[in-house]
């Protein structure tokens, strides 16, 4: 199995809907965000039509909060 790193979309990227995550640990990684920048990368799989989130929930969410417009991400199943 092969990887790529390479940044997309954040709406090219579904959310698992299930996950849950408190507001206030979502605004601390927000701030860090602004601090520091990304710093890892999430990871994703492509199914179908869509990207999944395998690992990096809270961060996808926290840079659609701080309206990003596109994300790092490492692709799993290429």
């Amino acid at each position: 199995m092969s990887e790529k790193t390479c940044h997309l979309f954040l709406d090219a990227i579904s959310p698992n809907r299930r996950c849950l995550c408190l507001e206030e640990d979502l605004e601390q990684l927000c701030e860090s965000l602004r601090r520091m920048g990304q710093q890892e990368p999430i990871r994703v799989r492509f199914g179908g039509w869509v990207f999944f989130i395998e690992d990096g929930e809270k961060r996808w969410r926290a840079c659609k909060k701080l309206g990003h417009r596109k994300i790092r991400v490492v692709i799993s199943n290429l």
